[in-house]
């Protein structure tokens, strides 16, 4: 603020008259009785004795603790760095709820010793506040005499009580912001805030600071190739301004693997500049919290005290109530985000979010949620049950319309959706297993290796650690797949919740664990409402789990000769009706064997693609897929030319040419594609293995 002449002058001679050594002793009077006016609390002088730390304090009046230190120095007396650092030690000492310490002095504080004492403060969880004397500016001393000069003349003098009532005029602002600055619900809130906006920093940037916080890795920031979910962001946008006034919690809801955490995240940092005190708390860290008013109070002090890293809950406990006394135009003080509720399908949530809703909690503290879609729909009934319903924030998959959040991701990889197998398109808009999709890409020769079944069965095994902390282990996961395809077999197709529920139950696994596993199936998509209302496993799915069961029941048999194996093949296959579904099967079958890429399978491997090709009507899409796999099925191509018939099974009359090649009965010159051969046997695979 600049000051004219006139203004210098007066702040010139009251600070002449306060520091003028005959009045010495008066400024811990006069200190008290302005900061207790201010602040609407008696504050009382201290003995002349030791004074723990400080000249006055409020002793708890009003709920106030806070220690006064003032200093009646001229500009040529210098401040005791140590002695002021050994006085908030001793302050603190004395009263461990201690909220904050004040240091008043009648000159200025210089810039290394404010950083040294604000150090401190933060060091040790108190906050210190420096009413000084700074020249050529409006001194903060100065405005708290202008505050009540009605005191500084009864405490001071008369002189000093006239210069600041000449104050008056020119600082009523900055009075208004002291005292604002003073109330028990800003002490300390900058601070605060700010450790916690580093922490969000820190979980969107560090994998490792991820991990621990939320047990998985949504560190987007920590990515470069990543695109803003536009959409998300503008609803979250829409929510903070409009529902979240009325105390509306935001509800993330997607299925599985969409990247709910990440897009919370995503727009919790780009709108930290609005954002106040910001929590982020895994599910799991809410499973021992006691849903009550008190109880909810304790839970966000622990919280505090993780973000700050000093006192102790009890301190916090007390800041919490402060807090949360300040006035609801202030704004919120909090914004609480519980990411994954699902997976703490036993904790009371809707209790939860009503407790937050009450009266000690509205206006000051926002809630944003995450969720599944089945557990938000169906367990938590939308959160119909609060006063102020959840505003939905969906997180869907990647868009793939021209120039969409998929043809971007994939242009980071040089691909567009061409280059994918059309199956891939469905399972590749889920960020997760997009990430899958680039990373098993990565092990291959090409992307067009990475086919449906072999996608899901690297997902089943997840070497990757795309599932990690999934509710199925690898084997888990297989045996629920090989009864899947029992029930299949038997005919049946179609699930009521509590079916499929049963599918994935066990004697060991509590309740929640089998509605984990249930979640996984829903929310990851392998189920979907059919026709009758009732679950039905998609037919991917249905494809994948019978390929899955056939090749255990190949791998048990014993005598693995060709024609035993063909002969237990087509026993198991009998009860399957239709002739596209033995082919999906076969083809599942085939890309597992690929991916598994064992050379005792070979015989089996034989089997199956003979199976495959000699099924009646194979789709060119199934011929392109055979050839892609080719480097790696390359003797069981060559058993199908050796039980197969040239004229009616072209694809194999190709194989048979590779295999004359190969043995060179051929001379190169007169090497030639038969006629009839489809284009997909041209694939640049096949020459590889005449080569």
């Amino acid at each position: 603020m600049l000051l004219d002449s006139k203004s210098q002058s007066i702040l010139e001679n009251l600070k002449q008259e306060l520091q003028n050594e005959s009045n010495s002793r008066k400024l811990e009077n006069l200190s008290a009785a302005l900061l207790g006016r201010l602040l609407n609390v008696p504050i009382y002088v201290a003995k002349s004795s030791f004074q723990y730390g400080g000249d006055a304090g409020p002793s708890g009046g009003g709920g106030r603790r806070f220690r006064i230190e003032c200093k009646n120095y001229k500009d040529s007396t210098g401040l005791n760095r140590r002695e002021l650092l050994g006085e908030i030690d001793q302050a603190l000492a004395r009263d461990r709820a201690l909220e904050a310490w004040f240091l008043v002095t009648t000159r200025d504080v210089s810039e290394q010793i404010a950083q040294d004492l604000t150090l401190k403060g933060e060091e040790i969880g108190v906050p210190v506040v420096i009413i000084d004397w700074k020249n050529h500016e409006l001194p903060s001393l100065a405005v708290l005499c202008a505050f009540a000069p009605d005191i500084v003349e009864t405490e001071f003098s008369k002189k000093a009580g006239e210069y600041a009532h000449a104050l008056q005029p020119f600082s009523g602002d900055a009075i208004a912001k002291l005292q604002h600055e003073l109330q028990s619900w800003c002490l300390g809130f900058n601070e605060l805030k700010r450790r916690s906006h580093e922490k969000l920093d820190r979980i969107w940037t560090s994998p490792r600071a991820s991990n621990a916080e939320l047990a998985q890795n949504a560190a987007g920031g920590y990515q470069k190739k990543r695109v803003k979910r536009t959409a998300v962001h503008e609803a979250f946008d829409s929510w903070w301004q409009n529902g979240a006034q009325n105390d509306a919690p935001a509800a993330v809801i997607g299925w599985d693997g969409v990247g709910k955490t990440w897009a919370a995240l995503d727009w919790l940092v780009n709108s930290k500049n609005e954002q106040p005190v910001v929590l982020i708390v895994p599910s799991s860290a809410a499973t021992g919290l006691q849903i009550s008013e008190i109880g909810v109070k304790q839970f966000l002090a622990e919280r505090l005290y993780q973000v700050s890293g000093v006192r102790n809950p009890e301190h916090w406990f007390r800041r919490i109530d402060m807090l949360l006394k300040g006035p609801v135009e202030e704004g919120p003080v909090l914004t609480v985000f519980f990411d994954g509720i699902n997976q703490e399908s036993s904790m009371r949530w809707l209790s939860l979010l009503k407790v937050l809703q009450g009266e000690n909690f509205a206006g000051r503290v926002r809630v944003i949620v995450s969720s599944r879609t089945h557990y938000f729909n169906e367990k938590l009934s939308k959160l119909r049950g609060l006063i102020v319903p959840a505003v939905p924030i969906n997180v869907d998959p990647y868009s793939t319309e021209p120039g969409g959040e998929l043809d971007r991701m994939l242009g980071f990889e040089n691909l567009t959706q061409n280059d994918l197998h059309p199956d891939l398109i469905e399972l590749a808009r889920i960020p997760r297993l997009f990430n899958l999709v680039v990373r098993f890409r990565d092990r291959l020769v090409e992307v067009g290796q990475v086919t449906v079944h072999r996608l899901l069965w690297e997902y089943g095994r997840d070497t990757l650690g795309v599932r990690a902390e999934k509710s199925f282990s690898d084997s888990e996961w297989q045996e629920w797949l090989k009864e899947i395809a029992q029930k299949y077999r038997e005919g049946i197709d179609e699930y009521s919740i509590k079916s499929l529920s049963e599918t994935t139950s066990r004697p060991d696994l509590t309740e929640s664990e089998v509605y984990a596993r249930l979640s996984d199936i829903i929310d990851g998509r392998f189920a979907v409402p059919g026709p009758s209302g009732k679950l039905q496993l998609t037919p991917t799915v249905v494809a994948h789990a019978l390929g899955t069961a056939l090749l255990a029941h190949l791998d048990e048999i014993t005598n693995t000769t060709f024609a035993s194996l063909e002969a237990h093949l087509a026993k198991w296959l009998d009860p399957i009706a239709g002739l596209d579904q033995k082919a999906e099967i076969l083809r599942a079958a085939v890309s597992i064997v690929a991916e598994r890429n064992l050379p005792a399978e070979s015989e089996v491997a034989g089997v199956l693609v003979t199976a495959w090709l000699q099924t009646q009507n194979v789709s060119d899409d199934h011929r392109k897929e055979l050839a892609v796999l080719a480097p790696y099925l390359s003797d069981a191509l060559l058993d199908a030319v050796e039980h197969s018939d040239g004229r009616t099974h072209p694809l194999c009359q190709s194989s048979c040419r590779m295999k004359q090649e190969r043995s060179g009965d051929t001379p190169v010159g007169e090497r030639s594609e038969p006629e009839g051969v489809s284009e997909a046997t041209r694939h640049p695979h096949f020459s590889s293995i005449r080569t």
